[in-house]
């Protein structure tokens, strides 16, 4: 048995229960089963987890949870759901399944926390600038984007960097594609 901290990036409905897209500390990007008969399965993208999981069959299954987190003042907020979403997709991207790695995962949990609490929209952009950019350096792709501490970031910087981002990993982000 496994017991982890996870983040939901997708929950499917099956057959027999639902299947459930998982970013965790200890065994990275994996897909867990659950079935019907487990009780409070309100589950939901972006929902910070405390997870028990058994294998069989080369399968994860869920066993338990208890939701440590369902960050509200993200959803209620649409920027701040955006920006969620956006680094939920790229990291669903860009990380492989079975790629353990608990410093990402720290850091994508202390940023959503920052989110979650943070009202002024440019200390937003400039620290998810800042993760990007760690981020990217994790991934190999070096420091890609200068940041000034004077430097106000808009969303539209957001958005002219993100272009950067899908042309040098070869991927499409869907999240930000929107008109404010």
């Amino acid at each position: 048995m496994y017991k982890c901290k996870a983040i939901v990036i997708d929950r499917k409905k099956i057959l027999t229960g639902n299947k459930l897209k998982l970013f965790t500390d200890k065994l990275g990007k994996i897909e867990t089963y659950y079935k019907f008969n487990i009780k409070n399965i309100n589950l939901d993208k972006l929902n910070l987890l405390n997870i028990n999981i058994t294998t069989y069959r080369n399968k994860f299954y869920l066993q338990n949870y208890i939701v440590e987190n369902y960050f509200i003042k993200i959803r209620t907020n649409y920027i701040k759901t955006l920006i969620a979403m956006y680094l939920i997709e790229l990291i669903d991207k860009t990380i492989d399944f079975d790629f353990p790695e608990a410093k990402i995962f720290n850091m994508f949990v202390r940023f959503l926390n920052f989110l979650e609490n943070e009202e002024i929209e440019t200390k937003i952009y400039n620290n998810l600038l800042k993760f990007i950019n760690y981020y990217l350096v994790f991934l190999g792709y070096g420091n890609l984007f200068n940041i000034n501490k004077d430097t106000d970031i808009s969303f539209e910087t957001i958005l002219d960097m993100n272009k950067q981002i899908e042309q040098i990993l070869n991927i499409q982000i869907n999240s930000l594609k929107i008109s404010l």
